[in-house]
């Protein structure tokens, strides 16, 4: 109910009507993994899900592209099968499924796009590089299966607005770093600012 007031295409709707996008705008276009999240809670057709993934995201590129944007950079979505949430469940084989249809079909929508706008994009593939990031974070000791809080989403969230987490098992404040996942889904700050700076480093490549 919350998440379907923030679709893509509102959110780039609302960019073109309140901003005039410059030529050397920069504007990064990923869709996170809820979208998957939720077609795998609410059991919901996979090929379903993933088609109108791709066709609302197709249609937001044009529209950004339509108003000027020639400077985009596109991210996918992680294998779901090796988060927290999926990984340990009956469920893992099913998000992994889900995550490898998406990915295909999203690699075929940006060749298409890139073919339609040469020279427009830029692609980072969170999807292959997702395993050398759990990897390289083992390899060093980190905890790449448990998440480092757990929280409840409930109504009170809407009413006091904000989540109350709880520590899992040793972890801490001091040992955040030692973990991957933030919680069930999400990596820690330290994972994100890895993937900011590789982000970076593809933006920063000649366009």
């Amino acid at each position: 109910m919350l998440l379907n007031n923030f679709t893509i295409k509102k959110q780039v709707d609302a960019l073109v009507n309140q901003h005039t996008i410059q030529e050397n705008d920069l504007t990064f276009f990923e869709i996170g993994s809820n979208d998957l999240i939720q077609g795998l809670d609410l059991l919901l057709d996979y090929k379903e899900v993933v088609t109108n993934a791709i066709a609302n995201q197709k249609q937001a590129l044009e529209t950004l592209i339509e108003h000027g944007s020639k400077h985009i950079l596109l991210m996918n979505t992680p294998d779901l099968g090796n988060v927290p949430n999926f990984k340990n469940t009956g469920q893992k084989q099913q998000a992994s499924e889900l995550s490898k249809q998406y990915n295909n079909l999203w690699l075929d929508m940006v060749s298409n796009l890139q073919a339609k706008y040469p020279h427009y994009f830029k692609v980072f593939d969170l999807y292959q590089t997702f395993p050398k990031l759990l990897a390289n974070f083992a390899s060093n000791g980190g905890n790449i299966d448990e998440g480092a809080v757990s929280y409840e989403l409930n109504p009170d969230i809407i009413i006091e607005g904000k989540i109350t987490p709880k520590w899992e098992g040793s972890a801490s404040p001091s040992t955040i770093d030692q973990y991957f996942f933030f919680d069930f889904v999400h990596p820690t700050a330290s994972i994100h600012a890895t993937v900011g700076e590789m982000l970076y480093q593809t933006v920063n490549s000649a366009w």
